[in-house]
């Protein structure tokens, strides 16, 4: 039987995105851990908390033939990190969830030297070839310049100045989660119509009598790859999708079922909007130098 994550992700295309490989948070990078640790004790601190608004710093993991900046990504639990100028950061919670906090002055010093931030530049636009082959899933970047990584930056091929380093941005996360708040505005929606063949892999049904209408937000089907999630706004169902988005995702499914008011179930796939993020929800814009 497909696991209930994965049958989420063959709704968008994305089944190769999951299997055995991980996103570069498990053994492979729990094996290089002594390694990314010696090199973060060697790399000093980067200031990025200089004032703006602007973001400062992105480290984020994609993969599956899916850009890494894709929000989609997030959806599917990849996990992320962003810092602006006034030390704010979002980081990743539970599959489509953002959490967000502020660094202090330590904790801005300890997250560059664990993430060897003053070496990315000695990098900037390779593609550091570790042990995979469908693409970069780890993204490294600055205003002034960006590395992609294969393979989260493990394997030969890799400097030693960034081997390892996905496992110090799991670990750099986990320890922001402890002090976050998950973020309570809009989330972005994107609902197919889906039966429930295997009734052991039907979630809860919730109702949606909630402006748009679930047809309104329904991927056309058409093939062109442009998917556009909707944006949800309408407190009450803003508040109805992420408690059943979260309590999904508790119980391992990758999407919400709803019916709507002609009886037609869809699956939903959420994630909570960033202040930065494109117009059309789609991704996060990492401009180039």
């Amino acid at each position: 039987m497909m696991s209930r994550v994965c049958g989420g992700l063959v709704l968008l295309g994305l089944l190769s995105a999951c299997g055995d490989d991980d996103d570069g948070g498990s053994g492979a990078a729990d094996a290089a851990a002594g390694q990314a640790d010696a090199a973060a004790d060697a790399s000093p601190p980067v200031a990025i908390c200089e004032g703006t608004s602007e973001l400062r710093l992105a480290a984020l993991f994609g993969g599956g033939f899916v850009p890494v900046d894709a929000l989609v990504s997030n959806a599917n639990g990849r996990p992320f990190l962003y810092i602006d100028g006034t030390c704010r950061y979002w980081i990743s919670g539970l599959p489509g969830q953002a959490l967000t906090g502020t660094l202090g002055a330590e904790d801005e010093e300890r997250l560059t030297s664990q993430l060897r931030v003053a070496s990315w530049s000695s990098f900037y636009g390779g593609e550091w070839i570790g042990d995979g082959i469908d693409g970069p899933d780890l993204a490294l970047w600055r205003p002034d310049g960006r590395v992609d990584c294969y393979a989260s930056c493990q394997g030969p091929g890799v400097p030693e100045a960034l081997a390892g380093i996905g496992g110090s941005l799991h670990q750099a996360i986990t320890i922001l989660q402890a002090e976050a708040v998950p973020l309570d505005g809009p989330m972005r929606v994107l609902a197919f119509v889906q039966g429930f063949p295997d009734p052991l892999d039907e979630p809860p049904v919730i109702e949606w009598t909630y402006q748009p209408p679930l047809s309104e937000l329904a991927d056309p089907g058409d093939g062109d790859g442009a998917i556009e999630p909707a944006l949800i706004a309408d407190p009450d169902a803003v508040a109805a999708m992420r408690a059943a988005w979260l309590a999904a995702q508790e119980a391992g499914f990758s999407f919400v079922a709803a019916r709507d008011e002609d009886g037609v179930i869809y699956q939903l796939v959420a994630h909570d909007v960033l202040p930065f993020e494109r117009d059309d929800g789609r991704g996060v814009d990492l401009p180039p130098p």
